[in-house]
């Protein structure tokens, strides 16, 4: 039986990171890099987008982290804006992108043998934000860079008590 770091890794490589890349390049016209990176390896992240994932087996959470900057390239370019600032206008684009990936991703996760349901992101605003896993042990950051900057993907999962 896998651990649950192994389950992770699994559907990280398998069904995250290629939804990441297929989601950015086609809306967003970009390429991306990924590399896993220890947890608190990065800059500051100045937006979140969390969604909580739940199946029979697994909770846990997946999760889009943006420096200020990067967001702003990113969803200027997404919307066709020029906005300076995160704002109610623009927000929304890091929890409909996180959709999109978790969308993307779902069908093969859940072909692994997974039946993780949909679930409703939350964002978060704020200089030098922090995510914090409830299953601190089962966490897998990769990093994402592009022509844009850099910006963050997380996936937590932990087995559910019986």
């Amino acid at each position: 039986m896998k651990s649950t770091l192994e389950t992770l890794a699994e559907i990280s490589t398998g069904c995250w990171a290629p939804a990441l890349k297929n989601v950015l390049l086609i809306q967003v016209g970009l390429k991306i890099e990924l590399k896993v990176t220890p947890k608190g390896d990065r800059q500051r992240v100045d937006l979140i987008a969390s969604m909580p994932i739940e199946s029979k087996a697994f909770h846990g959470s997946v999760a889009l982290m943006f420096p200020e900057k990067t967001f702003l390239q990113l969803s200027n370019k997404m919307l066709g804006e020029d906005r300076t600032s995160i704002s109610e206008e623009n927000i929304d684009a890091a929890g409909e992108l996180l959709n999109i990936i978790f969308a993307s991703a779902r069908t093969t996760v859940n072909g692994l043998g997974h039946d993780f349901q949909p679930a409703i992101p939350t964002l978060v605003k704020g200089i030098d934000s922090q995510l914090f896993h409830s299953s601190a042990e089962s966490v897998l950051p990769i990093t994402c860079l592009c022509e844009l900057g850099v910006f963050y993907w997380e996936s937590s999962l932990r087995p559910r008590k019986p």
